[in-house]
């Protein structure tokens, strides 16, 4: 029936072809941006999270592991942490990113006592791939996950101070 339409238009038929054809490529074009996007997303709550337990778990970085941390599981130092989240992210191709606890970064220390909240925030850019090649928009957006974690190390400075 939609066929018999088509040909009874004389001329109409192609300008309905090409209007179809449009739509077809831009809901494509959507479709796979939106499966590289949600994959940078996905990584990136996922580590996110790893840092945020790795952070409650330690208390927090340091440059170099403290005296007063135990020797039973290794301690892994702020810009240690940044060598693994550059790896991580380079594997998508995602080079604009940051990570903070309590609104600092990993190179500098960032150490909170037992029971204390930390907030943990990574923030990620992202690039559109072929969406705004057939539409006019931003190439390129951001996004932040935010993680809070209390601190599960408990320090008696007073047994470490010189």
């Amino acid at each position: 029936m939609f066929l018999k339409k088509l040909k009874n238009n004389k001329g109409m038929s192609a300008i309905i072809y090409v209007f179809i054809m449009l739509i077809c490529i831009y809901i494509f074009a959507f479709i796979i941006d939106m499966i590289a996007i949600n994959q940078t997303k996905y990584l990136a709550i996922r580590e996110a999270a790893f840092v945020a337990r790795v952070a409650g778990r330690q208390g927090g970085f340091e440059s170099s592991k403290p005296q007063y941390y135990d020797n039973s599981e290794p301690y892994i130092t702020g810009p240690r942490m940044i060598q693994i989240l550059t790896k991580a992210f380079n594997t998508k191709n995602i080079n604009s990113w940051e990570v903070t606890v309590n609104g600092r970064s990993l190179y500098t220390n960032t150490v909170s006592n037992f029971q204390n909240d930390m907030n943990v925030r990574l923030s990620v850019s992202y690039k559109w791939g072929f969406l705004p090649k057939v539409l006019p928009m931003s190439p390129t957006g951001n996004f932040s996950v935010k993680h809070l974690v209390k601190s599960e190390r408990f320090v008696r400075y007073e047994q470490y101070q010189e």
